[in-house]
């Protein structure tokens, strides 16, 4: 919606450099961090994260489009206890 109205405000989007363009940013208001969880050895780098057959993510998350964007497999859900179903069952 913010791309196609005027006068339109979007709260709770992070910034890339793709997304500069299209939007003039205001103020920062909140600050977000982004771990990885994983069972067995630990992932400290995003490319790291990048060889892994597969991550889950939230649906439509910067971290969903990044990923996927690095040709990673992305299983995205639209809710955390979906993501912990799927590593149980060794999906993910």
């Amino acid at each position: 919606m913010a791309t196609t109205r005027d006068n339109a405000i979007m709260l709770a989007l992070y910034r890339t450099a793709s997304r500069d363009k299209d939007f003039k940013w205001v103020v920062k208001y909140s600050k977000s961090e982004t771990a990885f969880l994983r069972m067995g050895d630990p992932i400290n780098s995003l490319d790291q994260a990048r060889r892994l057959d597969s991550i889950g993510m939230m649906h439509k998350s910067f971290m969903d489009d990044l990923l996927k964007a690095a040709g990673s497999r992305v299983y995205a859900a639209k809710n955390v206890g979906r993501n912990s179903i799927r590593v149980a069952e060794n999906v993910i």
